[in-house]
């Protein structure tokens, strides 16, 4: 029937409906505009929260250590004791008012520089300090110097503080702990997908940097010049390029020690724009492409359509799945209704393996939670930092203290199941460190991963049962150095992770564990087969887990991860 024979409602309702859809387009368009401005504002505006509170830390931290130096010059006759032992324990002791602020503190006097660390200091020195006690001239206020790095106190900056009088004083530096400053940025920033820059006011060298982000790590000094062109005004952003991408910039509030400055991408609507007009037509031109198709169809088909919908209703009533319909129709009916009967078929099929399967994994992922991080483990490395601590071993304390937490963060902090590459990798190596310290054997870990493979996604703790297996049960029974090398391939289909050990072999120590405990050798038994049957459920059909064993020389444990179904 021709377009000019329908009645005039039938053409001015599709009129109507046509101009009211391109109108309604237009105002969806100018509404994601703005909105997209509203969200790229509420964003800086957050970014900016976050950029005071991080000023008010620092400034907070800096306070802290001018009132150390102010509380120790109380106690000048100790500092001018001579008394080496006398000024190292006092120093010590003025470290643990504040130790999360302060790195390290020392006293140089009549050419000779102590510190709370004394011993550490004998061995390694600190010449850095010592030239420049030289040169500072008595000034009785503090000042603040440049970075600096030594093997005691890493990358740091100190403030200078003179105490005595013109002609006869001695100078305190206290270090500043820019670890915690580091973790709280990479917390804040970093994870967050921004970089920042930490600079010296003194001599505008960056103390702390991740630009990683931006693409500019070991760029830090010429990024820093860039940055001090540009004008910043309280509570808004200023925008440079760095290729073709627009970054914004927040600079910190000034301070005596040092400035920050934290930079975001800006140009995430310029990103979107296309996908939304693009889909804003697609949108108009199928609605408009259905609405004619559905009335020439309608007049064709009405009638036996709705007996199949009648009977489909009644159909899907009978139970909460779809069930089949019998076929009394012929023509485009009877194969439409054909159609309808297989499908329903396939999805009773396809919801009862769904269901058998999320039963398997939900089964699987409790047991992995009971056997993520152990009681015996967490305990026993409590024990061995408690030893640490009482052995003055500070750094062995502060890294075994620091692993602990990333593997405690990651295995209860971390609700994803997958999870890229390199996460997995960083707590294998925090799980390691933290057994270097327990045992006095050495373990070795050698990770040998290119960079394209560092994001593919793996499950979450997959990684863990079977190093830990390598070293318990390989690798200790042996009493040798341990190694344990992380390799992976891909291919067109699969993805491969070889973990290697130079252990005594799967069948030798599960035989001597079994024998002295089967406590123990049931838990080897877990572990692995848990991996198998999470690789068997995430992966699909050809990834598997395979084991190549030489006894006496090791043990490599391959995934095999089928890259179409991840």
């Amino acid at each position: 029937m021709h377009w000019s024979n329908k009645d005039l409602t039938v053409r001015l309702f599709i009129t109507l409906f046509l101009l009211g859809l391109t109108i309604f387009s237009v105002l969806i368009g100018i509404n994601l505009h703005s909105s997209a401005k509203n969200i790229l504002a509420d964003n800086e505006n957050s970014i900016y929260m976050n950029v005071s509170q991080s000023s008010r830390l620092i400034t907070e931290m800096t306070k802290e250590m001018e009132q150390t130096a102010k509380k120790i010059a109380l106690n000048s006759s100790i500092l001018f004791s001579g008394d080496k032992k006398l000024i190292s324990d006092y120093l010590y002791q003025s470290y643990n008012i504040s130790p999360n602020t302060i790195q390290n503190l020392y006293f140089y006097y009549d050419g000779s520089l102590y510190s709370g660390q004394q011993a550490l200091l004998d061995i390694y020195g600190n010449e850095y300090l010592e030239s420049a006690a030289k040169d500072i001239e008595y000034a009785p206020y503090i000042v603040w110097g440049d970075p600096y790095s030594t093997l005691i106190s890493q990358n740091t900056i100190s403030l200078f503080y003179c105490i005595g009088d013109k002609e006869d004083y001695g100078i305190l530096f206290i270090d500043l702990n820019c670890s915690l400053i580091e973790n709280h940025f990479t917390s804040v920033y970093s994870d967050s997908g921004m970089d920042y820059l930490i600079l010296s006011n003194q001599s505008n060298l960056p103390i702390r940097s991740n630009l990683s982000h931006i693409g500019m790590n070991g760029e830090a000094e010429m990024l820093s010049d860039k940055l001090a062109l540009l004008s910043y005004q309280d509570g808004h952003a200023s925008v440079f390029s760095y290729g073709n991408v627009k970054y914004g910039v927040f600079e910190s509030i000034p301070h005596q020690a040092f400035r920050f400055y934290v930079i975001f991408p800006r140009n995430i609507f310029e990103n979107l724009k296309p996908l939304i007009y693009n889909s804003l037509l697609a949108i108009l031109g199928t609605v408009s492409l259905l609405l004619f198709a559905s009335y020439w169809i309608a007049s064709k088909i009405t009638a036996p359509i709705n007996q199949f919908t009648r009977e489909l209703k009644q159909a899907y009533h009978k139970n909460r799945l779809p069930d089949t319909i019998n076929n009394i129709y012929s023509g485009e009916v009877f194969e439409m209704v054909e159609s309808y009967n297989e499908l329903a078929l396939r999805i009773r099929a396809v919801v009862d393996e769904k269901e058998r399967t999320l039963m398997e994994k939900n089964t699987y992922e409790k047991q992995i939670l009971q056997h993520q991080i152990g009681p015996h483990f967490l305990h026993n490395t409590l024990i061995c930092i408690g030893s640490l601590v009482k052995q003055n071993r500070t750094s062995e304390v502060v890294s075994t203290l620091q692993a602990l937490l990333k593997l405690l963060s990651y295995s209860f902090d971390n609700p994803q199941e997958l999870v890229p590459l390199k996460y997995e990798l960083d707590s294998v190596a925090s799980f390691v460190q933290i057994l270097q310290t327990r045992y006095s054997q050495e373990f070795k870990l050698i990770q040998e991963v290119s960079d394209d493979c560092l994001d593919f996604q793996v499950p979450r703790l997959i990684l863990q049962p079977i190093v830990e297996n390598a070293i318990y049960h390989g690798i200790i029974p042996k009493q040798v150095p341990g190694e344990i090398h992380i390799r992976t391939v891909r291919d067109e289909s699969f993805f491969f992770i070889d973990i290697s050990d130079n252990g005594v072999g799967i069948e030798d120590a599960a035989e001597k564990i079994g024998q002295k405990n089967k406590e123990q050798n049931r838990n080897f038994s877990i572990g692995l087969a848990n991996v198998i049957k999470r690789v068997r459920l995430q992966y699909g059909e050809g990834s598997d887990v395979e084991f190549i064993t030489h006894p006496g020389e090791g043990t490599t444990v391959r995934l095999k991860l089928s890259t179409e179904d991840v």
